[in-house]
């Protein structure tokens, strides 16, 4: 998911975006019990009943809460085409009833406070304002909650530009550049770069700044899950 995001979200072509969503279930099954365990894992002892997952795309990570008994997952996305194929492999998982979808934003979350008794988001976060899509998620968290979070490094969009010279397009070179470019702006100045030139872009975190974030929203780092290879990291977070 990490290394495709980028480009598919910017084509706007609903078929292939649509194809892209059933390549991430895909990965997602062929890995076996892989990311299962992990998501398990990192919940271990602690009554799962209601889960939502920000920036879900498919959705695929709710399945395993379900299949164990979760009463409730919720994915939200702004892509459209997301609750199609949301819809589509939850009713035939035999989940449609325990399954909702909805379009909405991260940082602005239609749910009551403290409702959710865990919060995944892989790497959307990098696409939204962080600071209020924290603060949001932290709000409807009940106290003791955690939030399973996957950002972009530093690392990932210095490999996509690696990997991109060889294209010799500037347009390939730009978009990760200035991304990379973004994020430092964010490390140093602690404020994310959003309008005019930068909208639409997404940004890196390391661990100081995602603390520096998720104190203000009430958050904590619990524990680290080991690195992908791939320029991600993921993080399991409770709430104070």
């Amino acid at each position: 998911m990490q290394f495709t995001l980028t480009y598919i979200v910017g084509l706007g072509n609903e078929l292939e975006y649509r194809r892209y969503l059933q390549t991430e279930i895909h990965l997602f099954e062929c890995d076996g019990d892989g990311r299962v365990k992990a998501l398990i894992n990192t919940v271990t002892g602690s009554r799962i009943g209601q889960v939502l997952d920000v920036g879900c795309g498919a959705g695929q990570e709710l399945l395993p809460f379900l299949e164990r008994g979760a009463s409730l997952g919720v994915g939200i996305d702004v892509q459209p085409a997301a609750g199609e194929v949301f819809r589509e492999l939850f009713a035939e998982r035999g989940f449609g009833e325990r399954a909702v979808f909805i379009q909405t934003a991260g940082e602005a979350l239609p749910f009551g406070d403290e409702t959710y008794d865990l919060v995944i988001c892989r790497v959307a976060l990098p696409y939204m304002r962080c600071g209020e899509a924290l603060a949001e998620m932290a709000r409807i968290m009940r106290p003791g909650a955690r939030l399973i979070l996957t950002v972009h490094t530093p690392s990932f969009y210095l490999r996509m530009v690696r990997e991109r010279i060889g294209t010799f397009s500037p347009k390939q070179l730009f978009y990760p550049a200035a991304c990379f470019a973004g994020g430092l702006w964010y490390m140093i100045s602690g404020r994310q770069p959003r309008a005019g030139f930068w909208k639409g872009k997404e940004t890196f975190h390391t661990g100081s700044m995602l603390r520096r974030e998720l104190s203000r929203a009430g958050l904590r780092i619990e524990s680290e899950v080991p690195p992908d290879g791939k320029g991600g990291r993921t993080f399991v977070i409770v709430k104070t």
